[in-house]
């Protein structure tokens, strides 16, 4: 399977979007702005995806047109039982870096509020890894904007068959 990040950037096929996950440092972003700028691709059909949140930032700052979201793994603090960060804690770190959203892990930690608190901020809220249809059934109902999958058409499929 070929990986050249300039033969990836051309292979999506017009119309969808392909998501760009940053898994190094800052290093990456010139090599990123040439690939994207030969890539014919409009902004809207590569949004960035990383962990790294000065990375992420910084690719806001310079890729002002792209749609930039910070994955975050939440973690639950044994002591208090509560999971971190949390909403405002979000909102602050990707609102103050003009982030288009959050992607988040441990979906069993959110709840509608969190998901109403991150959107009236003005931030899309995506998960990940979900490959389940009870849990992509609960994302869609709390208000996720979508989900990331490693099982896309199975799940499409399932979630088709039983009507919302």
């Amino acid at each position: 399977q070929r990986t050249d990040p300039e033969y990836d950037a051309h292979f999506s096929p017009d119309g969808k979007r392909l998501f760009i996950e940053i898994k190094c440092g800052r290093e990456v972003i010139p090599q990123l702005e040439r690939v994207l700028a030969s890539s014919g691709k409009s902004p809207e059909q590569t949004p960035v995806i990383g962990f790294d949140f000065e990375t992420v930032e910084e690719v806001k700052k310079r890729l002002p047109q792209l749609k930039v979201y910070w994955i975050v793994q939440l973690k639950q603090n044994k002591q208090t039982g509560r999971w971190q960060p949390d909403a405002g804690t979000l909102i602050r770190k990707a609102a103050g870096a003009a982030l288009d959203g959050v992607d988040l892990g441990k979906i069993e930690a959110v709840d509608k509020t969190f998901v109403d608190k991150v959107k009236a901020a003005g931030l899309e809220i995506y998960c990940w890894t979900i490959n389940d249809e009870g849990e992509a059934r609960r994302a869609s109902e709390i208000g996720f904007d979508g989900v990331t999958t490693d099982r896309p058409g199975w799940l499409r499929d399932r979630l088709s068959r039983i009507a919302p």
